[in-house]
């Protein structure tokens, strides 16, 4: 089941109950008893196969975004910060949409950071940050003075300096790529 997508688990789990339905619906025809037997055995069957392996039901849940966190800007009260952007991530067969929910998201591979990226020690804890510039509308990027740097469009970046984002735009975190894809605002 694991080299399935979750669309070919979906269908196999709809064909599996409707195979069910049939044969129920056949032994209802032939005799009522052996009907509800077999409705037992079917409701017993997947109570436990929801214990014991809650995965299979998993595919029919829908998956809920991430709140967004308050954020308390100075002389201002308490207030939502809406995403500007969307980093897309591609790691091998795995693609993510990591929403930018924050003025201040932290990339890295510590465990503090926003989003972290695992299996690579080129990469520092935290290696760069996006910040949302209130007064110019706009995303940037900034190196942390990580160990082997952060490019932007294949361009080193300076430590410490902010770059503005765009739609399209490639960050390269040693040898993972995120491209940036701006939200309608």
């Amino acid at each position: 089941m694991k080299n399935l997508s979750r669309k070919e688990m979906k269908v196999g789990v709809i064909l599996l109950l409707v195979v069910v339905f049939v044969f129920l619906v056949l032994l209802a025809i032939m005799n009522i008893s052996l009907f509800f037997l077999a409705l037992i055995a079917l409701v017993v069957g997947i109570y436990f196969l929801r214990t014991k392996k809650p995965e299979f039901f998993s595919i029919f849940e829908k998956e809920k975004p991430a709140p967004l966190p308050q954020v308390k800007s100075p002389g201002q009260s308490m207030r939502m910060f809406a995403t500007k952007i969307i980093l897309l991530y591609y790691s091998g067969s795995t693609n993510q949409q990591i929403p930018v929910n924050k003025p201040e998201f932290t990339i890295g591979r510590g465990a503090d950071c926003d989003f972290t990226l695992t299996g690579n020690t080129n990469i520092s804890k935290k290696h760069c940050v996006i910040r949302y510039d209130e007064n110019k509308r706009q995303s940037l990027l900034v190196d942390k003075q990580s160990k082997n740097g952060t490019k932007l469009n294949g361009q080193a970046l300076v430590p410490n300096q902010p770059y503005p984002l765009h739609g399209g735009d490639m960050i390269q975190i040693d040898d993972r790529v995120l491209t940036v894809q701006h939200k309608n605002y």
